[in-house]
């Protein structure tokens, strides 16, 4: 008798074992490791090399860490770059205790950055051919690799520095309230940053801003004991805005001109964008009520305006956000973005702003331009599917204007095209798949595997993510998310979080990994709670119309969809419509305040 209880308890225990209990998300763990050990595995600083079938990711060996090479149509797994060989390199007595991200220039030149100062190496030969120390406090750092020189911004002044230690003032005065070189507009119509190199590198352009008209905002900085008054220049509704103005500094005479731009000095100067031969600028000039877009042809060497290529005008507002995109450095050709049939899509013109063909059409959306095939037949792109939650992989014909999709399954698609773009690295995951990185080529079929993620959340008890679909007041088709916890029981009550963003250029329900919900999300729901998620009208990547819904009326047609989501939360037998919370950040912090003042007692 005793043994058999004996060998039921060690086989109790070895079903134990087998079946041990999963561990419970912490919330530390939720915040501080969502995008290291509980995310997806991938592979790290995973790049093609330039004019290659080879590509470069970091590993380790021997308990170093390295940069691997590999090849599209080989087992091919060298040492490339070790962090050794890089401290071979460093000045200053600096030492690397990890690799930096390798910026690769050509086939053999690269650059890195460390602490203040910028390696510009020769990765074959091993050795060092320039490093540029920048000053600690410097900002809006714009390198030209190719020519060995770095744009920084310093106390509201610009500069250029050189592998020869040479540095150039390019601001022509220094008064309180004018800013060289940084960005303009409050990073509207994708605007990122304050300067621009040509594509040789015989010329920066750059913003130059005046803001001594705009009123001071108040800030306090409590870095500081006591805390100090530290204001910053902030346009409030009603007030002056900036003026801008687009200057080019010509390294070769030391000169600096400024387009002529005519209108009013407050307008917009936004996309940026240099011919391939360096001779000329294109803006998009857009005029203070955001309705009318003149894209405009301005000569380098006088600064005087060539020509308008082409208008585009809407009856609430145009919204440029890319420049004219140039295949393969063609002078006689350009793409460009635009939303004037209801959709961003890609329109093909001549240098003087004759439309070709339009090169994409539909109800989704290009998003961004990966690159063109070496014989510049065909274009390589990411936009959205038919279900705008989806992102997929385009080859677009350029002189057909035909089209077709690459990536065929349901989710989130992103490429990275090698140099001739017969070969791309294609990441994909969806709400059942945590990341799939693979070689594919030109066709869209799969070539090699480099890595299929595993669930980095097996170990813990999870909860279920599920989508749905809602039907605004005006039929429109909204897109939620919901997240229940994993002992989810149906004859429960259980209390809801709304969490909320429902503004512009934001898209908070996608089919990737989780459903595009962070982790604390899940802890919370783990801690009892159902999570719902909803894009309403004025949100990001289902078109103009939806976008524009909000114009001119912010905070009303978004909360009525909002209101929908409730209206489906308290339909479900298992909420509990006396415990149902809302939360948002930025867009979504004005939403929850104007949901909680305007609809009183839901939330």
């Amino acid at each position: 008798m005793k043994n058999t209880i004996t060998l039921l308890s060690l086989i109790a225990m070895l079903f134990n074992l087998a079946f041990a209990q999963k561990k419970e998300l912490s919330l530390s763990d939720a915040v501080l490791k969502s995008w290291s050990t509980l995310a997806p595995e991938k592979l790290k600083k995973l790049d093609w090399l330039p004019k290659s079938n080879d590509y470069i990711y970091q590993g380790e060996k021997d308990d170093d860490m390295v940069y691997f090479i590999g090849n599209a149509l080989s087992d091919k797994k060298e040492v490339f770059l070790t962090v050794s060989d890089l401290n071979g390199l460093m000045v200053n007595d600096d030492t690397l205790k990890r690799l930096p991200r390798l910026h690769l220039i050509d086939s053999a030149n690269s650059y890195f950055k460390f602490d203040s100062v910028y390696y510009f190496i020769n990765h074959y030969t091993k050795k060092r051919a320039a490093s540029i120390k920048v000053p600690k406090l410097s900002g809006d750092l714009d390198v030209k690799a190719e020519s060995k020189k770095i744009a920084y911004t310093l106390n509201d002044q610009l500069f250029i520095k050189s592998g020869d230690d040479n540095t150039i003032n390019v601001s022509d005065e220094k008064i309180e309230g004018i800013v060289f070189g940084k960005a303009v507009h409050r990073y509207e119509f994708g605007i990122s940053k304050g300067t621009f190199w040509s594509p040789v590198g015989n010329y920066l352009a750059f913003y130059k801003k005046d803001e001594s008209m705009v009123t001071d905002y108040p800030l306090v900085d409590i870095d500081t004991k006591p805390a100090k008054y530290n204001p910053v220049k902030y346009p409030m509704s009603g007030g002056k805005s900036h003026q801008v103005k687009l200057g080019v500094f010509n390294l070769n005479n030391s000169k600096t001109i400024y387009l002529d731009v005519k209108g009013p000095k407050d307008q917009y100067l936004t996309n940026v964008t240099w011919s391939p031969d360096e001779k000329y600028l294109y803006i998009a000039l857009l005029n203070r009520g955001q309705n009318h877009m003149k894209l405009q042809k301005y000569d380098v060497a006088s600064g005087q305006l060539i020509k308008v290529l082409f208008e585009e005008k809407d009856e609430k507002y145009v919204e440029p956000e890319h420049g004219p995109y140039f295949i393969n450095n063609d002078n006689e050709h350009f793409v460009w973005f635009s939303e004037r049939d209801g959709y961003q899509h890609l329109y093909y013109y001549d240098i003087s702003g004759k439309l070709k063909r339009q090169l994409t059409s539909g109800d989704w959306m290009i998003k961004k331009i990966l690159g063109a095939d070496i014989e510049g037949k065909y274009l390589f792109v990411e936009g959205t599917g038919l279900d705008a939650r989806d992102q997929h992989i385009y080859k677009i014909d350029i002189k057909r204007g035909k089209y077709e999709i690459l990536s065929q399954k349901p989710g989130k698609h992103n490429a990275k095209l090698n140099h001739d773009a017969r070969y791309f690295i294609h990441y994909h995951s969806s709400i059942e798949i945590p990341l799939r990185t693979e070689i594919c080529n030109y066709y869209g079929e799969k070539v090699k595997e480099l890595m299929n993620s595993s669930n980095p959340l097996s170990d813990y008890n999870t909860p279920t993510t599920e989508f749905v679909s809602l039907k605004a007041d005006d039929n429109t088709i909204l897109y939620g998310r919901m997240i229940k916890p994993s002992d989810f029981d149906s004859n429960k009550k259980y209390p809801v979080l709304v969490y909320v963003y429902g503004g512009p250029h934001v898209q908070l329900v996608t089919n990737k990994w989780l459903g595009g919900a962070s982790l604390w999300m899940h802890y919370l729901a783990e801690k009892g709670f159902v999570i719902f998620t909803l894009d309403s009208r004025g949100s990001y990547n289902r078109g103009q119309k939806f976008e524009q819904a909000t114009f001119r009326n912010l905070g009303k047609v978004e909360i009525k969809d909002q209101l929908k989501g409730v209206e489906y939360l308290k339909s479900l037998e298992f909420v509990d419509p006396d415990r149902m919370g809302v939360y948002g950040w930025s867009y979504g912090g004005y939403m929850t305040t104007s949901l909680m003042l305007k609809e009183p007692n839901i939330f």
